[in-house]
Order: structure tokens, then C-alpha cells, then sequence
């Protein structure tokens, strides 16, 4: 998955991915909200032909990914977000 995932949210683009229970997001990004799963080829084909011909459908996860980008993935947000969870993080140890 690897950046590409990213660089599809920040690109606005509606989502049609394999599996990605393993990997973790902060915030929320739920399934039907940002991404669609598939598990074989009939269903990747199914929920692309969806997203096609869903127009609404579509630009409501596009939209819902811009968003999730500016709060989440964006740069300045990124940093963030990594310097926040550090000082949680280092009050949780040192009490």
C-alpha cells in the first residue's frame, strides 16, 4: 500500500482498495466512507462500476477524503499530529 494510498486521498480521488485491516489511521477513515474493499476481481470490478455510475456516492468519498487529508495527512497536520501524540505519550510515563 505504501504512500500510494496517501497520494490517492490528497489527490481527491474515491478509493477501490484490497484489504487494509492491518494497517492502522488515525482519525476516521471507515470503509464506504473513504475506501471501498474488494476480495476478489468480480467485487473490485463491482464497486469501481459503482463509484462510475454513483455520482453522489462518489463525490461524497471524495470529498470525505480531501477532508481527511487537510485534517490528517497534510504535511503541516502530519507533524502535528506526531509532535501531539509525543508529548501525550510522554505524559503518560512520566505520570
Amino acid at each position: 500500500m505504501g504512500w500510494k494510498f496517501s497520494e490517492y486521498i490528497s489527490g481527491r480521488c474515491a478509493v477501490v482498495s484490497s484489504p487494509i485491516d492491518e494497517f492502522k489511521f488515525p482519525g476516521q477513515f471507515e470503509e464506504k466512507e473513504n475506501y471501498l474493499t474488494y476480495r476478489s476481481t468480480e467485487e473490485c470490478v463491482e464497486k469501481v462500476d459503482l463509484l462510475l455510475h454513483d455520482n453522489k456516492y462518489r463525490n461524497e468519498m471524495i470529498e470525505n477524503n480531501y477532508s481527511y487529508y487537510l485534517n490528517f495527512v497534510h504535511p503541516e497536520k502530519l507533524i502535528l499530529n506526531v509532535l501531539k501524540q509525543v508529548v501525550e505519550n510522554s505524559k503518560m510515563v512520566n505520570g
